[in-house]
């Protein structure tokens, strides 16, 4: 006997019959959707998944979405750190150059996602592009907290203004 037995037990369902549910107190959790044992949290957690199809946390995640880049749609070269090569489309006009990262917003969903750039296999091509952001002037620490401050309230001032017309890709 486990010292954790008293937690529950993987067992097969007792009324559809698929294995890997979880029996616990007398009561039965089962990841089949069709199942009266039917448990949402345990299915999310520890449904199998299924070769060729979405996983049920997949489907839940909202991996879906209408953002398209158009013209404007880049792809960008990228080694995980498990060694695959991926490669995700994005705008370039939404790239974002952070210190030891570049952002950008990524098709299907428009979700901004942060890449290392010792891993961008195509930086050079991201960089050269001429609808990218990489060239554009940056305003000062102390430019952007007028920036910011004004576009936050929506209202204005001479130098705010200025500062508009100095950085008009500023976001």
């Amino acid at each position: 006997m486990g010292l954790f037995d008293f937690l529950g037990k993987e067992c097969e369902c007792p009324i559809c019959g698929r294995p890997s549910a979880w029996e616990a107190r007398g009561k039965v959790k089962c990841w089949n959707k069709e199942c009266p044992n039917y448990d949402a949290e345990y299915s999310r957690k520890h449904a199998p998944v299924e070769v060729g199809s979405k996983s049920f946390a997949q489907v839940e995640s909202g991996r879906t979405g209408s953002f398209d880049p158009g013209e404007y749609r880049v792809n960008v070269l990228y080694r995980n750190a498990r060694g695959e090569d991926r490669s995700y489309e994005g705008d370039i006009r939404t790239i974002r150059d952070a210190r030891a990262h570049i952002s950008i917003r990524i098709a299907p969903t428009g979700q901004r996602v942060a890449f290392e750039k010792t891993r961008v296999k195509n930086l050079e091509e991201l960089k050269s592009n001429p609808a990218s952001s990489f060239n554009d002037p940056k305003p000062t620490a102390a430019e952007s907290k007028v920036l910011r401050a004004h576009s936050r309230r929506g209202t204005t001032s001479p130098l705010y203004e200025s500062l508009r017309q100095k950085y008009p890709n500023y976001d």
